[in-house]
């Protein structure tokens, strides 16, 4: 699993690094760890925000996370983030940073804010194109050079066919008398309002598909 550790000094540093592939959804994992104290305070009670910049748009994008309901290793908090598509959007390196706050009030009711900030987090996003311009070792016989040369593009092919999978349209949800496409249970794509298409009473429930 790609894992983060969060240092007493405010930096971040990758202690496990995998490899996650543009437009992968929900099929791997990021953990963030947390060392539970930090200048005589619980983490445990802060509330913790990423902010992250996709690397190609320059986007920039807020979530909050949440924690798992047992501590890592009994020393760590831990949070997990699926890697989905808002993060995989684009490859390179997606750069973050994150926010961990808590409010408390004195006894004279007074808002105490606690703001702790860690910098430079950066989460390697792969593109299945980086197989193209792979090049097998120079060393090796030529036929073994092709052999290797012919198991890059069929993996190249592989990913691509699984990225295609993983984020293509398999439903529809209707809600609110909205309808988007969905994959894997997760909507997809901007939501259609069929409101200003047809303002017929329709206490049924169905809806007029027209042919064009």
């Amino acid at each position: 699993m790609y894992t983060l550790l969060v240092t007493n000094e405010n930096t971040i540093i990758t202690t496990i690094k995998e490899r996650i592939v543009q437009r992968s959804k929900l099929c791997d994992n990021l953990r963030i760890l947390i060392p539970i104290e930090y200048k005589e305070q619980d983490m445990r009670t802060f509330e913790l925000t990423m902010l992250y910049e996709l690397p190609v748009s320059k986007e920039r994008y807020s979530i909050v996370l949440q924690k798992q309901p047992t501590m890592y290793k009994d020393n760590f908090i831990e949070y997990r983030i699926p890697a989905d598509t808002w993060i995989t959007k684009e490859a390179g390196d997606v750069k973050f940073d994150l926010t961990l706050s808590r409010v408390k009030m004195s006894p004279d009711s007074e808002a105490i804010q606690y703001v702790r900030k860690v910098t430079g987090g950066v989460i390697a996003i792969a593109s299945c194109e980086d197989w193209a311009s792979a090049v097998p070792d120079g060393l090796l016989q030529s036929l073994d050079q092709r052999i290797v040369a012919l198991q890059m593009a069929a993996e190249q092919i592989n990913e691509a066919n699984q990225n295609l999978y993983d984020s293509k349209a398999d439903n529809l949800s209707l809600e609110d008398n909205k309808l988007q496409l969905t994959a894997k249970g997760k909507k997809i794509g901007d939501a259609v309002s069929l409101d200003k298409y047809d303002n017929t009473d329709r206490s049924d429930g169905t809806i007029t598909v027209v042919e064009f």
